[in-house]
C-alpha cells in the first residue's frame, strides 16, 4: 500500500510541477515581450499585464493550497488504512496465537490429567479407598484422625498442574508480545523509510525547479545585458556622429574657428589687436 502511494504522489507531484513550468514559461513570455517592445517599454507600466501576474500568481497559490489539502487528505487516508490493517493483523494474530495455545495445551497435556482419564484407568478400582467419608466409623477403627486431608495428593496434582498452565500461558504471550513488538518495529521503520523516499523525492523536484528557475533568471540577465550594451553602443555611435557634426560645422564656419581674416577692417591698414 505504501509502494503505491507513492508512485501517486509522485504522478501528483509531477502535474503539479508540470502546470507550474507552463505558468512560468507563459509569464517569462509575457515579459520578454513586454521587454522586447519599445514602444511599451518606454512609454510606461503595462497595467493589463501587471494585472494578469496578480490574477495568474493568486491562481498559482489557489492550485498550491489545493494540491497541498488534496494531498494532506490522501495522506491522513493512507495512515487510516494502515491502522485499520495493523488492527486487523493484530487481532487476527492473537486469534492464531489462541487457537495455537488451545491446540498446544491438548497436547503437551498429561495423559493422567485429562478429564476422561479415570474412564480409561487400569488402576481405577485399586486406587479408591475402602471405605468412603460417608461411612460411621469410630477412633478405634483407626481409619480416621482429626485433621486429616485425603486428597491431599490430588490437590498437590492439580496445584502443579495449574502452576505448568499458568507458566506456558505467560511464556506464550511474553513470546507472541515479543514477536508483535518487532513486527511493529519493522512496519514502522518501513513506514519511514518510505516517508523519507518520498520527502527526497519531493526535495529533488524542488531543487530541479530553482536550478530552472535560476537558468531562467540568467537567460534574462544575459538577453539584457546584450540589450543595454546594444543601446550604448548606439548611443557611442549617434555621440560619434554629433561630434563629427559639430566639428565640421566648426570648420566650415570662420568666425567660429576664429581666422584671422576675420580681424582685417575695411580701413586699410588698420588690424584688431584682439583677433
Amino acid at each position: 500500500m505504501i509502494s503505491a502511494f507513492g508512485g501517486e504522489v509522485s504522478i501528483e507531484n509531477q502535474r503539479r510541477d508540470e502546470l507550474r513550468i507552463q505558468k512560468r514559461r507563459e509569464r517569462d513570455d509575457a515579459r520578454r515581450r513586454t521587454f522586447l517592445n519599445a514602444k511599451t517599454r518606454l512609454m510606461g507600466v503595462d497595467r493589463s499585464a501587471l494585472d494578469l501576474q496578480v490574477a495568474e500568481l493568486k491562481m498559482k497559490k489557489k492550485i498550491e493550497r489545493e494540491a497541498d489539502m488534496a494531498y494532506a487528505n490522501r495522506m491522513n487516508d493512507i495512515k487510516n488504512i494502515l491502522e485499520e490493517r495493523n488492527m486487523q493483523e493484530h487481532e487476527a494474530k492473537i486469534e492464531d496465537a489462541m487457537k495455537t495455545r488451545a491446540v498446544w495445551d491438548v497436547q503437551k497435556q498429561q495423559y493422567t490429567e485429562r478429564s476422561t482419564f479415570d474412564l480409561n484407568d487400569p488402576n481405577e478400582l485399586k486406587k479408591r479407598p475402602k471405605w468412603t467419608d460417608d461411612d460411621v466409623i469410630g477412633p478405634s477403627s483407626l481409619r480416621r484422625f482429626a485433621g486429616e486431608d485425603l486428597h491431599f495428593g490430588d490437590r498437590k496434582k492439580i496445584q502443579a498442574a495449574q502452576m505448568k498452565d499458568w507458566i506456558t500461558q505467560l511464556e506464550t504471550e511474553k513470546l507472541i508480545k515479543k514477536q508483535e513488538e518487532q513486527k511493529e518495529a519493522l512496519t514502522h521503520h518501513q513506514y519511514l523509510m518510505e516517508v523519507e523516499k518520498v520527502r527526497e523525492e519531493m526535495h529533488r523536484i524542488e531543487l530541479e525547479q530553482k536550478l530552472e528557475e535560476n537558468y531562467n533568471y540568467a537567460q534574462q540577465n544575459i538577453q539584457l545585458a546584450a540589450m543595454r550594451t546594444a543601446e550604448k553602443e548606439q548611443e557611442v555611435l549617434a555621440r560619434k556622429k554629433l561630434d563629427e557634426i559639430h566639428n565640421k560645422t566648426i570648420e566650415n564656419n570662420p568666425m567660429l574657428r576664429e581666422a584671422r581674416d576675420q580681424a582685417k577692417s575695411v580701413v586699410p591698414g588698420r588690424v584688431r589687436r584682439d583677433h
